[in-house]
C-alpha cells in the first residue's frame, strides 16, 4: 500500500504529513483537515509520518485507546500505532447512538486522540525545534485586527467564538489550538465545533462539527488571557503575566510533548511557555458565569481596539 500525503498551508516552513493503513484513519484525516487535504501541496521543510503496525525496534508507550511507538527516523517523526481499543470503541459508539448526550469515548473519540498524538504532536514538536510555542486558544479577525483568546477547556472559549461568529461575522482560524512565535500566528486545521448533539450528524465530546477555518496564520494584535470570575471584565496584562498565564493554563490542561510519555523521544522537559515580547496588546479577560454574560464580554471584545486607543492615549499623556 503506497503512502498518501498532503501539507500543512501555511506561506513558509510547512509540514508534509504521510500516512498509509487504517481505512477509518483516512476517513478522519478527510474530516479533520478537509481543506488542508483537498488543497495542493505546499513546498514543505519537515514531514511526519503515520504507519499502523508494530514495529521491530522503538519504545512501546501504551494508553487507554491505543498503543504506540516513536521514531525519529533521519529527521522525520514516525509514529506506530497498533492495539487499538476499536471494539470497545465501537460498541460506545453505538450506545451513543441511542443516548446522544453520553460523554463516552466512541469511533469519533477514538481517532480523534490518534491525530492528536499521529499528527498534532509532531507538529508541536518541529514548530517547537523553530521557536513556536503552542497553547489553548481561539484566533479570529474581525475588523483586520487579529485576536488570540487563551483559555482552558470548560472556560467558553467554544461557546464565544460561536457568538462571536453568528453576530459579527469575524473570520475563524482556530478554535482550539495555536502556535505563537513574536508576533505571527499560525494554526492547526481542526473543524470547529459547538452545538447540540444529533444522532445524525458527526460529533466530538457531545459537540457537533460546524465549519471549517479557511485561513491558518495572521499577525497577532491583542492576546487575552480569558477566565471565569464573579463578574465580567477587561484590564491590561503585563508581558510576564501573560507568560505565566498562559504557563498555568497550559500546565493545568496537561496536552501537547511536555505531557507526553517519558519514553517517547519528542517529549521536551521544559514546561514554562517562552514567546518574545512583541507590539501585540496583552489583556486579561474576565467571563461571569451565565449564558447573558457571554453577549456582554462579546461586546468588551468589540470594543477593544477603541478601548486600548483610549488607554494608549491616556498612557502618553501621562508621561
Amino acid at each position: 500500500m503506497i503512502y498518501r500525503s498532503f501539507t500543512t498551508q501555511w506561506s513558509d516552513n510547512n509540514i508534509k504529513i504521510n500516512y498509509k493503513g487504517g481505512g477509518l484513519f483516512s476517513v478522519f484525516i478527510n474530516i479533520f483537515f478537509k481543506n488542508w487535504v483537498s488543497n495542493n501541496s505546499r513546498t514543505y521543510s519537515d514531514e511526519i509520518t503515520v504507519n499502523f503496525y508494530k514495529p521491530n525496534n522503538g519504545e512501546l508507550v501504551k494508553t487507554l485507546l491505543f498503543d504506540y511507538t516513536r521514531n525519529i527516523e533521519n529527521g522525520k517523526v514516525v509514529t506506530y500505532f497498533y492495539n487499538l481499543k476499536l471494539f470497545r470503541a465501537t460498541i460506545r459508539s453505538i450506545y451513543k447512538f441511542f443516548f446522544k448526550n453520553s460523554n463516552v469515548v466512541g469511533i469519533p473519540e477514538l481517532y480523534m486522540a490518534i491525530i492528536r498524538s499521529a499528527i498534532i504532536e509532531p507538529i508541536e514538536f518541529l514548530k517547537h525545534q523553530a521557536g513556536w510555542e503552542l497553547t489553548h486558544a481561539n484566533v479570529f479577525v474581525y475588523n483586520d485586527k487579529t485576536y488570540v483568546i487563551v483559555a482552558g477547556s470548560k472556560a467558553g472559549k467554544s461557546t464565544l467564538i460561536t457568538n462571536l461568529n453568528e453576530k459579527h461575522y469575524i473570520n475563524v482560524l482556530s478554535d482550539n489550538y495555536c502556535f505563537i512565535k513574536d508576533n505571527k500566528v499560525i494554526t492547526i486545521e481542526e473543524p470547529f465545533r459547538s452545538g447540540k448533539v444529533s444522532r445524525y450528524h458527526l460529533s466530538f465530546y457531545k459537540r457537533r462539527i460546524n465549519g471549517y477555518p479557511k485561513v491558518f496564520e495572521a499577525n497577532i494584535d491583542f492576546i487575552l488571557v480569558m477566565k471565569r470570575q464573579s463578574q465580567n471584565y477587561i484590564s491590561k496584562l503585563t508581558f510576564k503575566e501573560l507568560l505565566c498565564e498562559i504557563s498555568a493554563i497550559n500546565y493545568k490542561e496537561k496536552e501537547g510533548i511536555r505531557f507526553v510519555s517519558d519514553n517517547d523521544p519528542i517529549k521536551i522537559d521544559n514546561k514554562k511557555f517562552l514567546i518574545n515580547n512583541s507590539n501585540y496588546q496583552t489583556f486579561e479577560l474576565g467571563l461571569a458565569e451565565g449564558l447573558k454574560n457571554i453577549d456582554k464580554v462579546v461586546n468588551i471584545i468589540i470594543q477593544l481596539d477603541e478601548t486600548n486607543k483610549r488607554f494608549l492615549t491616556s498612557t502618553k499623556n501621562k508621561h
